[in-house]
Parts: structure tokens; C-alpha cells; sequence
């Protein structure tokens, strides 16, 4: 019976300005913010 396991290693996140745009959701009701990115789409 194991106690602890190993934790496993999460992929480096790699920015790339070219395709992604930083974006901020907000909640109307809560106020909550939550920063993330967006696939930006260029044609």
C-alpha cells in the first residue's frame, strides 16, 4: 500500500504571440476573473 505517489511531470507551456492572445473572463455575478490564452485565427 503506497502512501505517496510521484507526482508527474507537466509539459513546459511554451507562449507563442503569433497564435495565441491573452484574454481575461470575467463572471458577471460573482466578479470572478479568470486569466487564460485564445487561439487567435488569422485568415
Amino acid at each position: 500500500m503506497k502512501l505517496f505517489k510521484k507526482k508527474k511531470e507537466t509539459p513546459e507551456f511554451v507562449y507563442d504571440s503569433t497564435k495565441m492572445q491573452p484574454v481575461i473572463k470575467a463572471s458577471i455575478c460573482t466578479g470572478e476573473q479568470v486569466a487564460g490564452f485564445r487561439m487567435s485565427i488569422s485568415l
